[in-house]
């Protein structure tokens, strides 16, 4: 049995994020980086985006966006803004 390995989403792995949440059937728009950078342009929030690997494969995707809060600093949210 391979080790789950979870790293931060850079520049270089975008194409295999993008190819997985294409193929995942239980993966939404709101998973996808459109929506992401759609929430940045609008709100300024920044997002990033935590992937599983068991060896080369990706397995799982987190996507977290910072959010401020008066009185409370930033936050990191799951998936906000999205209606299910």
């Amino acid at each position: 049995m391979s080790s789950i390995r979870i790293q931060l989403v850079n520049e270089s792995m975008v194409p295999a994020l993008q190819e997985y949440l294409h193929n995942e059937a239980e993966s939404s728009v709101f998973h996808r980086l459109e929506w992401h950078r759609v929430i940045q342009q609008t709100y300024g929030h920044e997002y990033n985006y935590w992937v599983a690997y068991a060896g080369q494969d990706i397995i799982g995707v987190m996507p977290a966006v910072s959010v401020r809060f008066p009185f409370l600093g930033i936050k990191m949210l799951a998936m906000p803004y999205q209606f299910h």
